[in-house]
């Protein structure tokens, strides 16, 4: 496996992901392989030449190289997750780096407003989940609502992990599992190989329930924003979402 130069992977995640990403330091340490696979697949349907109709090929030039691009860019970001779980995030995963080099910044979270983003727009149309909506709000950046998400999910465990410390599962279980290519959650592929009963599936869902964290605890843990304002956001994002849902019922967006 080689090392990347950052513009090697800024240029790859802008072409998996579309060009309005923001593939800071802090995005490229929180990408793991099912988010990168999800978007090479939706990428590839975008672009695979047999899936492109005659009126489309006319708009895409050269579909053929488009797809290979594609490719291309999966492979390197694919090849920057693995190198990065052996060496470790902060590690020299990146060739070429100095030190005003932008893959420095994990080791300076201590400046706070060192390459932050906070939204200056409007409220998009849309129902939102409370950690965009205080993006979108411009309360919080957007390297913080990564690093907010990437909290909730270390805190919010999978139930294959969980089954796997209780040893109603294998490593090797797991993989099977997570190998399935028809659709269904976790638990349901499970049962439908056999490897978990019903009754542990929902055991296991109670006890990620009940250890659930919700993503505004971070920000009343860290002293980013009161319980007193958290309740007024919380109200406000209710509101908002509530008449969106009503704008869609009525046909209005």
């Amino acid at each position: 496996m080689n090392a990347y130069h950052y513009s090697e992977l800024i240029g790859a995640c802008r072409e998996l992901f579309g060009p309005d990403i923001d593939p800071s330091v802090l995005f490229l340490n929180c990408l793991r392989h099912e988010g990168l696979k999800a978007a090479y697949r939706r990428r590839a349907k975008e672009t695979h030449p047999d899936l492109i109709s005659g009126s489309d090929c006319l708009h895409e030039a050269r579909p053929v190289e488009r797809f290979i691009k594609v490719n291309h860019a999966y492979n390197i970001l694919n090849d920057y997750i693995s190198i990065r779980a052996k060496k470790g995030p902060t590690s020299d995963v990146f060739k070429g780096t100095t030190s005003d080099s932008p893959c420095k910044p994990v080791r300076r979270e201590k400046t706070p407003d060192f390459q932050e983003h906070y939204y200056r727009g409007n409220l998009p149309h849309s129902q939102l989940l409370f950690g965009r909506y205080l993006y979108y709000r411009g309360i919080i950046s957007y390297q913080t609502l990564l690093v907010a998400l990437v909290w909730q999910r270390k805190t919010n465990r999978p139930i294959g992990i969980i089954a796997r410390e209780w040893k109603w599962l294998s490593y090797h279980d797991i993989v099977e599992i997570l190998s399935l290519n028809f659709g269904g959650r976790f638990g349901e592929k499970a049962i439908r190989l056999d490897l978990l009963k019903p009754l542990q599936v929902n055991t296991l869902l109670l006890h990620q329930l009940s250890s659930y964290r919700k993503i505004g605890q971070y920000f009343t843990h860290h002293n980013l924003i009161s319980r007193q304002r958290m309740e007024t956001l919380l109200r406000e994002l209710w509101k908002h979402n509530f008449l969106i849902k009503t704008r869609v019922s009525a046909g209005q967006i």
